[in-house]
């Protein structure tokens, strides 16, 4: 199978991502669907997976480095960009297996030709499905649950260092949230919670993809404090065949990425 481009160019001149997914992108590859997408100039298919219990099938966007090495690299050449461009002095992270690599690989590419005292800083806030363990790793001792569109119920606490991170910077403007995707904003509304002084000010916000349903609305409009490199698409999983797609139940046999 020939594949495209990827990526609706003429959606993105407007919207303010660098590329538009939409329907045309999906692919059948090996018996399954994918969504092929275009990141750091390398393209990749991303396999669709059923949520069920919802009738919602969205993109596995992976950069586990461990499962998909050259999707992460990419999403780390292409985050340093951004925050090149941005320069903040501190960026805050989720506790997560699947962002943690590319996040800090996107950092220290930013930083490399600064000197050390204006090298990024980075802080991570303490989070996962095991309250009592996100308790104790947490500054005061409570979490806050939340629930991303995965359907998991998570946990996250207060960084250890909040203080010093309060100290670099006393202006919320010189700190980043990054994250992979934004679909529901749970994970980044909690860790705007958490990290107590966003008060009256919006943090910047830098984002590989804001997911959204393809609809009237696609692709959301982006608020003046988020940077999101794509828009990606939650399908009508009922429109689709759901044979071809891989159920979130079954995790562990979700496909790797697929560089083309």
């Amino acid at each position: 199978m020939r594949f495209g481009m990827g990526g609706t160019k003429e959606n993105a001149s407007y919207s303010g991502y660098e590329a538009v997914y939409i329907k045309k992108d999906v692919f059948e590859y090996k018996g399954k669907l994918w969504l092929h997408i275009i990141l750091d100039k390398k393209a990749f298919l991303l396999p669709l997976v059923d949520l069920v219990g919802a009738p919602v099938a969205i993109a596995w966007l992976d950069t586990n480095y461990d499962k998909n090495p050259a999707l992460a690299e990419a999403a780390a050449n292409a985050t340093a960009q951004i925050l090149k461009k941005i320069k903040p002095k501190v960026v805050a992270m989720p506790t997560s297996s699947k962002s943690e690599w590319y996040i800090n690989k996107a950092v220290q590419l930013a930083s490399e030709n600064l000197p050390e005292p204006d090298k990024i800083k980075i802080v991570k806030l303490p989070g996962g499905t095991n309250k009592e363990e996100v308790e104790r790793n947490s500054r005061y001792g409570t979490v806050t649950s939340y629930t991303p569109v995965t359907g998991v119920i998570k946990y996250m606490g207060v960084p250890e260092n909040i203080e010093e991170i309060r100290a670099i910077c006393p202006d919320p403007s010189n700190i980043v949230l990054v994250d992979d995707v934004y679909t529901t904003g749970a994970t980044i509304d909690t860790m705007i919670e958490k990290l107590i002084y966003f008060k009256r000010n919006e943090p910047n916000i830098v984002l590989l993809a804001r997911e959204a349903a393809l609809d009237k609305n696609y692709p959301p409009i982006l608020s003046a404090n988020i940077t999101a490199i794509m828009a990606i698409p939650e399908f009508n999983a009922l429109k689709l065949n759901r044979t071809k797609l891989t159920s979130i139940k079954q995790r562990e046999l979700i496909p790797q990425a697929v560089q083309i």
